[in-house]
C-alpha cells in the first residue's frame, strides 16, 4: 500500500478538469484508489473550512513559512519539556490546550490563593493541576509561554501582511492544527490545487458542494447499517465491550475532562437517556504539536469510548453513536487473538467491508489494509463464505498466534505465514497460501502503520447540561465534521503487527513536582 497519503481537497476535483488545467488533471489520474479514498475526509468539513483550506492553498509560499516555524516550535518545546519527568510534561502538555491559562500561570505569584482564583474559569481537572504545580514546573511554565508568544508573533508577522481574507483563513485554520498540519505537509498537491482555485474558483467550490453531499450520504449509509448489524446482536456487544476493555490498556490516556459527556442512564422501555455537560474544543496548539508519545496524531483527547463509536456507561443495550476510528479497528484487526476471541465481532467487521468496500470509511479502510498484509493466506473466497466466516477467522488468529510463539522459539527458524500454514496444512486446511515456487517476494513482518488518524472534533461549544433526549438524538454529532477522524494514514515506521510498541521512556534530569492527586470526578446528571 502506498504510504504517501494525500489527505484533502485533491478529492474536490478527481472527477474531472476544466480545459484550462489539463496538466493538473494529468497529476491527478495518477493518483491510487488508496489516495482518492484518504483525501475525501476534508471534502466533508463545513464549507467555511473547505474553502479556508483552498485560500491558504493558493498561498504556498505562507505555508512553507508557516510550517518552518512550527517544526522550530515543536523541537524547542520537546527540548524544553525535555528537562523534566513523564508526569510533568503531561500536565504541562496538557495546560497548553486551555487558552490563557500558561500566560495567567507565569504572571501569577504562586500563592494558593490567587491560584484558585485563576483557575475558576477552568474545568476542576484542570484546577487539580495548577494546584499540585511546584516552583520548578513554573520556571517551566515561563519558558513556555516566552516561545509560545515568539512563534505566535512571528507568525502573525507572516500573514497579518496580506489581504483580510488569507488572515481569517489562517486564523480559522490554527483552530483546526489537524487540517493545517496536512496542508503544511503536502506543498506540492497544495500548490496544485492553490492553482486550480485562482483559476477556476467558482467550478472548484462547486464541485467541493457536490462531493459534500454524495460523500455526506454514503457515511450516513454506513452508519446506519452498521448500527443494524450490532444493535440485535448481544454476543457482538459483549466482544465490543470486552475489546474496549483491552484497548484500555495498550492507550490508557483518557481525557477526564470528557468523561463529563457519558450517559448517565438509559430506559429500554422508552428509550431515552440522560446526558451532561461536554467539552469539544481544547486541542494542543498547531505550534507545539500533539505529544510524543502517541503513535498516531492525537490533536484533540477523546476517551477511550469515543475512540469505538459507542457509550458504554449504559444499562441495556449500547448505544452506537459512530463508526469506530481507523486507528481502533487498526490496532483491532492487527491482534490476531482478536479473531481467536471474538470471531463473531471480527466477522462483523469484515461484512461491513465487504458491503461497504467501495465507500471507504474507517472500518473499510482498516479491513482492506489487514487483508493486503495478509494476502498471502487471506483470500477473498476465504472472507467470503459467510456461514463460515466466522470460524475461518477464529482458524486465522489461532494460526498467527501459534506462529508468532513459534518463532519466538525458534529466531533462527522463524517461518512467515505461507511457511506455516503449508507446514501445518492438516490443521488450517482452510487457509490456502499462495505457493512458495512462485518465488513470492514476503517479508517475515510487515512494518505497522502509524495512523495519521486526524480525528474531527465536532464544533459544538461547551453545552449545557440537557433534558432527556431520544436515543436517535443521544449525541448529535455532525457527520460531516466527524468523518475527517477516520481517513487519513501516516507513513509507515518500522514496527511490526505482532509486537505492541513499548511507551517511550524518558529519563528525568532535574526534580520536577510530585504527581498530584487525581480528584474524583463527580458525574451529574441532567
Amino acid at each position: 500500500m502506498n504510504a504517501h497519503y494525500i489527505p484533502w481537497v485533491v478529492a474536490f476535483v478527481v472527477f474531472s478538469v476544466s480545459s484550462s488545467a489539463q496538466n493538473e488533471k494529468l497529476l491527478l489520474e495518477n493518483l491510487t484508489e488508496s489516495e482518492r479514498k484518504s483525501i475525501e475526509a476534508i471534502a466533508l468539513y463545513p464549507e467555511e473550512i473547505r474553502t479556508a483550506v483552498l485560500e491558504v492553498a493558493s498561498r504556498p509560499a505562507i505555508m512553507i513559512k508557516l510550517k518552518r516555524i512550527q517544526e522550530e516550535s515543536r523541537q524547542s518545546f520537546e527540548d524544553l519539556i525535555a528537562e523534566y519527568d513523564r508526569h510533568t510534561q503531561e500536565v504541562i502538555w496538557d495546560l497548553t490546550r486551555f487558552e490563557g491559562i500558561l500566560q495567567s500561570l507565569a504572571a501569577s505569584d504562586m500563592s494558593k490563593q490567587s491560584l484558585e482564583k485563576l483557575i475558576t474559569n477552568y474545568p476542576d481537572e484542570v484546577g487539580v493541576k495548577v494546584m499540585g504545580l511546584r516552583e520548578p514546573d513554573f520556571r517551566l511554565i515561563r519558558q513556555v509561554v516566552h516561545l509560545q508568544l515568539q512563534t505566535e508573533s512571528d507568525a502573525r508577522k507572516i500573514y497579518e501582511v496580506e489581504n483580510p481574507v488569507l488572515q481569517k483563513a489562517v486564523q480559522q485554520l490554527l483552530d483546526q492544527p489537524e487540517v493545517l498540519s496536512i496542508i503544511c505537509d503536502e506543498l506540492e498537491l497544495a500548490i496544485l490545487v492553490g492553482n486550480l482555485y485562482i483559476t477556476n474558483r467558482n467550478w472548484l467550490l462547486k464541485k467541493a458542494d457536490s462531493l459534500n453531499l454524495v460523500l455526506a450520504a454514503e457515511n450516513s449509509k454506513a452508519l446506519e447499517d452498521w448500527k443494524a448489524s450490532i444493535a440485535n446482536d448481544p454476543e457482538a456487544q459483549e466482544e465490543l465491550k470486552a475489546s474496549i476493555k483491552e484497548y484500555n490498556e495498550d492507550y490508557p490516556f483518557d481525557d477526564v475532562y470528557y468523561d463529563r459527556d457519558y450517559v448517565e442512564d438509559y430506559d429500554a422501555d422508552i428509550q431515552i437517556v440522560e446526558r451532561v455537560s461536554v467539552y469539544y474544543h481544547h486541542h494542543y496548539p498547531f505550534w507545539f504539536g500533539y505529544p510524543y508519545w502517541y503513535d498516531y496524531p492525537r490533536w484533540r483527547p477523546f476517551p477511550i469510548w469515543y475512540d469505538w463509536g459507542f457509550y458504554p456507561y449504559v444499562r441495556g443495550p449500547i448505544i452506537i453513536f459512530g463508526l469506530p476510528r481507523y486507528h481502533t479497528v487498526w490496532w483491532y484487526f492487527n491482534r490476531p487473538y482478536h479473531h481467536y476471541r471474538y470471531s463473531h465481532l471480527s466477522s462483523k467487521f469484515v461484512d461491513h467491508y465487504q458491503t461497504h468496500r467501495e465507500f471507504g470509511g474507517s472500518i473499510t479502510s482498516a479491513v482492506s489494509q489487514w487483508k493486503d498484509q495478509n494476502r498471502e493466506v487471506i483470500s477473498d473466497e476465504f472472507l467470503a463464505n459467510r456461514k463460515q466466516l466466522a470460524s475461518n477467522l477464529k482458524m486465522f488468529g489461532e494460526m498467527e498466534e501459534n506462529r508468532i510463539k513459534y518463532n519466538q522459539r525458534n529466531p533462527e527458524k522463524s517461518m512467515t505465514k505461507t511457511q506455516y500454514v503449508e507446514k501445518y496444512q492438516r490443521k488450517y486446511k482452510a487457509i490456502e497460501p499462495k505457493s512458495t515456487s512462485r518465488k513470492i517476494m514476503e517479508k517475515e513482518e510487515v512494518p505497522t502503520p502509524v495512523i495519521k488518524d486526524m480525528q474531527r472534533v465536532p464544533f459544538p461549544p461547551k453545552t449545557e447540561a440537557r433534558t432527556p433526549e431520544k436515543q436517535d438524538q443521544t449525541r448529535v454529532i455532525d457527520q460531516a465534521k466527524d468523518y475527517h477522524r477516520n481517513k487519513v494514514i501516516k507513513k509507515p515506521e518500522t514496527k511490526s503487527p505482532e509486537v505492541r510498541p513499548a511507551p517511550p521512556k524518558v529519563s528525568p534530569r532535574k526534580k520536577a513536582a510530585e504527581p498530584a492527586q487525581k480528584k474524583q470526578v463527580q458525574r451529574k446528571s441532567s
